[in-house]
């Protein structure tokens, strides 16, 4: 999405409200997918974790292959979906690791003169493969990412052992901007968090 210059004056855009929902919601149901302690294959996983750090084995801007790649999740299948218009008009960089239904997207967004670059839709929709969370985040940070904005209690931990540990903001739960799909049964009305690396905070 693309953001004014103050967030005080983003609160207001109806637009970008119901779009900082609809990231959170899929950051943070493929998050939580993504950390699931499940069964799978230790030598697939062992190969896919050798691709990951090959450019080379990334489809990038592929956005249908992103879309099914993300779509082939049954967590998120409730959710409103993103369209390859959203994603091309955005100006969203899309990456997909070939043959596989995993990968990650960037937003460069600009916030108080500042530009950064946020990750979403990290995903991992493969059965048989397991433990790449890590890596595949640190993946998305050499690739220039260093923000994420998702619903508090998903994947918190995760996170922030992954250096990002600064919460630049963060605001309560409002109805009228969720996705019309959210199930509050399951998941309640956590606060939506945006954090950044530390580092760029870093007085060093």
């Amino acid at each position: 999405m693309k953001r004014m210059a103050l967030f005080e004056e983003q609160i207001y855009n109806a637009q970008w409200m119901r779009d900082l929902y609809k990231e959170c919601a899929y950051n943070s149901i493929l998050c939580e997918e993504l950390l699931l302690d499940k069964q799978f294959d230790v030598e697939l996983s062992e190969n896919v974790k050798s691709l990951i750090n090959d450019n080379l084995a990334w489809e990038i801007n592929e956005y249908n292959s992103f879309l099914k790649s993300v779509s082939s999740s049954k967590r998120v299948e409730p959710l409103s979906k993103y369209t390859n218009d959203e994603l091309v008009g955005l100006g969203i960089k899309t990456f997909k690791l070939r043959s596989y239904n995993i990968g990650f997207a960037l937003n460069q967004t600009e916030l108080d003169g500042e530009t950064h670059c946020e990750i979403i839709s990290l995903h991992n929709n493969e059965d048989n493969v397991g433990d790449i969370g890590n890596l595949l985040l640190q993946f998305a940070i050499t690739k220039g990412g260093d923000e994420i904005n998702h619903y508090d209690g998903f994947g918190n931990d995760f996170y922030e052992r992954n250096g990002f540990s600064d919460i630049y903001w963060s605001m309560r739960f409002d109805d009228k901007f969720a996705d019309p799909n959210w199930d509050y049964t399951r998941y309640g009305r956590p606060k939506i968090m945006n954090r950044r690396l530390k580092k760029l905070f870093s007085s060093e």
